[in-house]
């Protein structure tokens, strides 16, 4: 029988599934930095530094991830 893969909390904040589906946002303590239509876009803003975490926010109302065991 294959595992069950885990289901964990979104690192995306809520709000953003709402505000900006299908593009790129920069998360600094868990607050929006910046958002872009690409992930090139995002990385020239002024606002983001090298230590932000990038993610793509999904467009589907899946709003969940998953991990795969290592």
């Amino acid at each position: 029988m294959a595992p069950i893969a885990e289901v964990s909390k979104s690192p995306v904040p809520q709000e953003a599934f709402d505000q900006f589906p299908g593009r790129w946002i920069a998360l600094r303590d868990g607050e929006i930095i910046a958002d872009a239509a690409t992930d090139d876009e995002l990385r020239q803003d002024d606002r983001v530094e090298s230590t932000d975490a990038l993610f793509r926010v999904p467009e589907a109302s899946t709003h969940f991830y998953r991990t795969r065991p290592v």
